[in-house]
């Protein structure tokens, strides 16, 4: 066998087609980058040494070892003549050492691939490295099938020794029109007599070639002639791209994903937020529909929430960017939202049929057989996605449909893209559209006059599983059904708009709501629960029934946790006259507990409260529930902690809590319950067991999604990290804490994490960052009119007064602070009380005893509001403009 080629060419396609870089291959050998540049090129031999290097990397087999040492060392003269038998014979390189120039006929593509590294990679690794010869590319219309295939064949030129060549199918319909399409393609010579199909088999049979059919899903009946090729040809390899699999013997499929998206709870800034496929692919359109456009903190929140819309498909949103230069991300957002025809119009150089992301569906819509899309129409009553069992309950009996006949058009829509099934993390398989797929299958549900019944239907279901899950929301089973009312959250609230949309439904949608209440309380969706309590609440008259009752009291609850106090004590005084007039001891003694604790920090001297508290322990304790007893003991362990009110008391109310909730099984309220005994530790100076307990809290509090517990663990865990001088690990606490509490709208989580990661920048040196932390800390703290909060923040400023040589205003913020202590009838914490008392006895060299005492003087008779103003505005030389102080609010935080 002779082969032409020198050894330093071979050398480069074979690493090339191992996808090594130069500096990968010299790594691996052990010489210099220069020493791999100079052999490519011819310029040196490698050594003995090197090449058997070489021979290992490069995956030679041992009986060609001696063949190859010989070519690389150029023992044999300026011609190779390797032995028969030392020639690799693997199918994806015969004949490897004369591998040449490879013809195709892809071209150019007018854009660069976006978003798409990894699935090039994969993809390209299943070409080169699988066992298969057969991939079928897919994935739903819109999704870049064909875009990504033709990137990673680009790539692979250098491995197919006769070429890699792409035969487009889209205007095929004919399965028998196939073989004349890979005939044509291919340029395959006609010879008198021989069939087509003779000729292209003929033709492939000894080639090594990569062969592209593109839109495969219009002419699946054509499969076999697939199979029929790659068994024929042995150095033949396929990749097909189809919206549906062919279904043949070795077949392997690769699912195109949507371009990755920011998480809802994360916030970026906008060099950040491009790293994300859909936010560059949006950018980049944008860029070219519109050259001034530029994506900013401004725009940024608007494109996200597009191209999540969106589902992250590439042609939805290129079709949107391109718009970019008429409309604003804000207006384009409007308008998807509202179903515009903002999406209509497309590209003229695609297919007509892929020119709008309304086309892609409807291609997919009309491959379908009619029993296929009566069922595809009404699976888009469901929202955010469905198990088997709601398809079978909800679709049956509608037009005829059987549950064998759902099963089946389920697994055929499946195949063909418009649906995917995934599995949940607990093992459970579900169905899910792409919200603009699903918004196409609800039209259609629409225009086949099911809707009617399927709502009701829809609702009857839904309603049964809320009332069904909520006693295991408080003890045993908590983490299973929390984990699958949240996987039905979406299909939960489509429920509820609907009972909102009918007079007649309304108490079903009050009993749906109340029934979900704890859920909410759980998952911390305080203003989404709200919203849907306070809609249903306000739609008529409620007769006083337990349902009614129960619906005030979790009103009362999610808007008190809001920071709402005055409307929260509203719906809880309405839920007691209920219950106390029902004799509903659970429902009384709860509401009880919550309005005490709401009205006590208002107003701790109202003659009101008095009765409330032990009413609502006598009750807890008397009803032989543990779940009840937990909460309500938690509820006043951690009011009286935190208020410095019976402080002594706190601890034993929390561990009584604690043991109750352990018997009732009530995760969520241990996770709540840990971390203030951790706190309680860490005042003591027991950091181990602060960290015990902690880390316990935040394992429960992130199995459950206890955003809440997981705030305040975080917070607790940073607290001990900051007290032991390890700023790192409090600020990596910190930062997901607060954009936690920042997503789900917690402000007192919110305000505790600036404040704490204002003092992981002072150990840190960074004096201003830490008093912007700080009055930012300050101002969430005003919001919620958090006492502790206030102290806490004069405190920390006091500090950095100190630091930075104002010993006036140091000694001002101090008298402040001990004015609000003494008002309060409250103490600080031990670690803070050390600070405080530390920072008084600083020498007063620097201040005589009269301005010494004026400052104090006026900290003692300065309002706390005043002092707030003040404090703001002596900040103003490092942030702009002065700032005034903003009216607390009566509403959300």
């Amino acid at each position: 066998m002779q082969s032409d080629m020198s050894f330093g060419r071979w050398l480069k396609q074979r690493r090339k087609a191992l996808d090594l870089t130069q500096d990968d291959l010299a790594r691996q050998v052990g010489c210099s980058v220069v020493t791999i540049r100079k052999i490519e090129v011819d310029e040196r031999r490698p050594s003995r040494q090197i090449a058997e290097l070489l021979a290992h990397h490069l995956a030679i087999l041992p009986h060609e070892r001696s063949a190859f040492l010989q070519f690389a060392r150029g023992d044999t003269g300026s011609s190779l003549r390797l032995p028969a038998d030392a020639a690799p014979k693997t199918p994806r390189q015969p004949e490897a050492w004369q591998l040449q120039k490879h013809p195709t006929n892809l071209e150019r593509p007018l854009t660069p691939l976006i978003g798409r590294t990894a699935e090039v990679l994969a993809l390209r690794q299943l070409v080169t490295v699988g066992a298969t010869r057969l991939i079928t590319v897919t994935g739903p219309g819109g999704i870049g099938k064909t875009r990504l295939t033709t990137e990673v064949a680009a790539g692979l030129l250098d491995n197919f020794s006769d070429g890699v060549f792409l035969v487009p199918l889209e205007s095929v319909f004919n399965p028998q029109r196939v073989v004349a399409a890979i005939e044509q393609t291919l340029g395959i010579a006609e010879v008198d007599q021989e069939p087509s199909r003779s000729r292209v088999l003929n033709f492939l049979r000894d080639k090594h070639l990569l062969l592209i059919l593109d839109n495969f899903e219009q002419i699946l009946s054509a499969a076999p002639l697939v199979t029929e090729l790659l068994s024929a040809c042995p150095w033949l390899y396929m990749l097909v791209t189809s919206r549906a699999a062919l279904h043949v013997r070795g077949e392997r499929l690769f699912l195109v994903p949507s371009l990755d998206l920011p998480g809802t709870a994360q916030h970026l800034p906008p060099d950040s937020a491009v790293k994300y496929g859909a936010i560059a692919l949006f950018n980049a359109r944008a860029q070219e529909a519109y050259p001034r456009w530029t994506l900013s903190e401004q725009n940024l929140a608007a494109v996200v929430a597009i191209c999540r819309v969106l589902d992250g498909l590439p042609l939805a949103i290129e079709l949107a960017a391109s718009r970019s230069r008429v409309l604003s991300p804000q207006d384009m957002l409007r308008q998807i939202s509202a179903q515009s025809a903002l999406l209509k119009g497309g590209f003229r150089d695609l297919p007509s049929r892929q020119q709008t992301l309304r086309g892609t569906i409807d291609w997919s819509y009309v491959l379908l057989d009619p029993a296929s899309q009566r069922l595809f129409a009404r699976l888009g009553i469901f929202n955010g996605g469905w198990t088997l069992q709601a398809a079978l309950t909800i679709c049956e009996d509608v037009s005829g449909a059987a549950g064998s006949s759902i099963l089946d058009g389920l697994l055929t829509l499946v195949d063909q893209s418009l649906v995917r099934q995934e599995t949940t993390p607990e093992g459970e398989a579900r169905y899910v559209m792409l919200h603009t797929i699903r918004e196409y299958a609800y039209e259609k549900l629409v225009d086949s006059g099911d809707l009617a019944d399927l709502q009701a239907r829809h609702l009857r279901y839904f309603l049964a599983m809320a009332e069904t899950a909520e006693p295991h929301l408080c003890g045993g089973g908590q983490h299973h059904w929390v984990a699958r009312l949240e996987h039905e959250h979406d299909n939960l609230q489509s429920a509820l708009a609907y009972c909102c949309s009918l007079p007649e439904r309304t108490l079903d949608g009050l009993r749906l709501a109340g029934a979900l209440g704890e859920f909410w309380f759980i998952r911390a969706y305080l203003l989404l629960g709200r919203g849907w309590l306070q809609a249903l609440l306000e739609q008529r008259q409620y007769e006083p029934t337990p349902i009614y009752a129960k619906a005030l009291r979790y009103a009362g609850v999610l808007a008190g946790a809001q920071g709402d106090t005055p409307q929260a004590l509203l719906w809880h005084d309405a839920a007691i006259q209920i219950s106390r007039a029902l004799g509903d001891t659970k429902g009384l003694a709860y509401a009880l507990i919550d309005r005490w604790a709401l009205q006590e920090s208002e107003d701790p001297d109202a003659p009101e409260l008095a009765p409330l508290l032990p009413e609502s322990l006598a009750l807890a304790r008397a009803a032989r529930d543990p779940w009840l007893r937990a909460r309500v003991t938690w509820r006043l362990g951690v009011h009286y902690y935190y208020t410095g009110r019976h402080q002594d008391q706190a601890p034993g109310l929390l561990e009584e809590s604690l043991a109750q909730a352990r018997i009732a099984d009530d995760r969520w309220c241990i996770s709540n319950i840990l971390p203030h005994l951790s706190n309680m530790a860490w005042e003591r100076g027991d950091y181990d067991r602060a960290n015990t307990l902690a880390e316990e809290a935040l394992g429960m509090a992130r199995a459950l999604g206890n955003q809440r517990g997981l705030t305040n663990t975080l917070n607790t865990l940073a607290r001990v990290a900051v007290v032991q001088r390890d700023p790192e690990r409090a600020e990596a606490y910190l930062v997901e804490s607060l954009d936690l509490a920042r997503s789900v709208g917690l402000g007192l989580q919110t305000a505790v994490a600036l404040r704490l990661l204002g003092r992981v920048a002072l150990q840190q040196g960074a004096v201003q960052q830490a008093e912007r932390l700080c009055i930012e800390s300050l101002l969430r703290y005003h919001q919620i009119d958090n006492t502790y909060g206030y102290m806490s923040c004069l405190l920390d400023l006091a500090r950095i007064a100190q630091l930075t040589g104002q010993a006036e205003r140091k000694v001002w913020l101090l008298s402040a602070l001990d004015a609000l202590l003494r008002a309060t009838h409250t103490s600080l914490f031990l670690p803070d009380r050390e600070e405080y008392e530390a920072l008084l006895a600083e020498p007063r060299v620097q201040l005589d005893a009269e301005l010494w005492q004026r400052a104090w003087n006026r900290g003692q008779h300065t309002p706390l509001d005043q002092v707030i103003t003040e404090v703001l505005e002596t900040f103003n030389p490092w942030t702009g403009p002065t700032r005034h102080i903003p009216h607390k609010p009566s509403g959300l935080d």
